[in-house]
């Protein structure tokens, strides 16, 4: 009986000794898994395109424009923070530079880019978009005549941005999918 015992225990001690060895490997095989997981998902994948788009004004269903936009730059992933998109935009012949916008939990990021001639950051207006920028709509901000040097939008009669898209009618319907957390049950016309 104390051999049988002696030969469990040593048996057991073998047991526990191969566990350990079992757990230190699948724990190295989780950590390196997380690192490979996190640099694939945190690292900057290139966004570059060019867009058929449709500029139009809203309330306005006769001003509707077709217009190239093209995107060059990193989009990278962020953990507790929103999207962060670093490059430049062509909107027609308007090159927008060094932007660097952060997108929040709607799907919106502050359009804003770097103007050589006055040496300043300038707000070109906000920008929806989902999917990695295959599709998007741009609230575009202008200047408000009643307050000098102030820029503004509206939901009536605003001017927009959306691509990819053929006519109005695509256009709008791409704006009003992106921004339906914002206006919630207001539609834009």
């Amino acid at each position: 009986m104390f051999c049988y015992a002696i030969v469990f225990i040593s048996n057991q001690s073998c047991g526990d000794e191969w566990m350990k060895n079992h757990i230190k490997i699948i724990s190295y095989a989780l950590i390196i898994l997380f690192i490979i997981f996190g640099i694939i998902y945190f690292y900057p994948r290139k966004i570059s395109g060019e867009y058929n788009a449709i500029m139009y004004r809203l309330g306005d269903s006769n001003y509707s424009e077709n217009i190239k936009v093209s995107i060059n730059g990193y989009l990278s992933k962020g953990l507790l923070k929103g999207d962060n998109f670093e490059g430049n935009v062509t909107i027609g012949d308007n090159k927008l530079s060094k932007i660097n916008m952060r997108f929040d939990n709607f799907r919106r990021g502050l359009l804003s880019c770097y103007v050589e001639s006055i040496g300043d950051y300038t707000s070109y207006g906000d920008m929806y978009s989902d999917k990695m920028m295959k599709e998007f709509t741009i609230c575009v901000l202008e200047e408000d005549k009643q307050r000098k040097g102030g820029k503004t939008w509206s939901g009536t009669d605003g001017l927009m941005i959306s691509a990819p898209a053929s006519n109005r009618a695509e256009a709008l319907e791409i704006s009003n999918k992106l921004m339906k957390d914002i206006l919630s049950n207001f539609v834009l016309k």
